[in-house]
């Protein structure tokens, strides 16, 4: 019952993210919809017996790029306000290995593997400076379109 009230939470906030209001009707809205996704959830947990795990270090990524999301806004703001006085580039795509720009690994194939990806790729497209354009398995790579200039290894394409 803990964890369907967790489950419950945690969908609840993340519909009040996106939402990006917070308001009587919003907060209605979340507690609904959360509600019913965890029951869903619960519900097409058990046929298969796949059950949510909340683990403490799956959402790491998440509240990392989340603490970082002000800085990035600012930087990436001046970066565009500069492109529009002056012209020129809006960013570029970087193409590295999975390891250089995430924890994640794109040869497992386990549950946890594939949601600890899931969520170092939300955790990659959240912040404003950045997003994964592309997961190529077979090579071990990511395409990400970046608007910060950076030196790390990563090849512009």
């Amino acid at each position: 019952m803990l964890q369907f009230a967790a489950l419950w939470l945690l969908l609840s906030g993340i519909y009040l993210l996106f939402a990006g209001t917070l308001s009587l009707t919003e907060t209605a809205a979340a507690v609904l919809c959360g509600l019913l996704a965890a029951i869903w959830t619960r519900c097409a947990g058990d046929p298969g017996e796949i059950r949510f795990r909340l683990r403490p270090d799956l959402f790491r990524p998440v509240l990392r790029a989340a603490s970082e999301l002000p800085g990035q806004t600012f930087s990436v703001g001046l970066r565009l306000a500069k492109a529009a006085v002056r012209g020129g580039s809006g960013g570029s795509a970087l193409t590295a290995a999975s390891s250089t720009l995430s924890r994640f690994s794109l040869a497992d194939s386990n549950p946890e593997a594939r949601a600890d990806r899931a969520v170092g790729i939300l955790a990659a497209s959240l912040a404003p400076r950045s997003y994964v354009v592309r997961l190529d398995p077979e090579r071990g790579i990511v395409v990400m379109h970046d608007l910060s200039v950076r030196s790390e290894s990563g090849t512009a394409a």
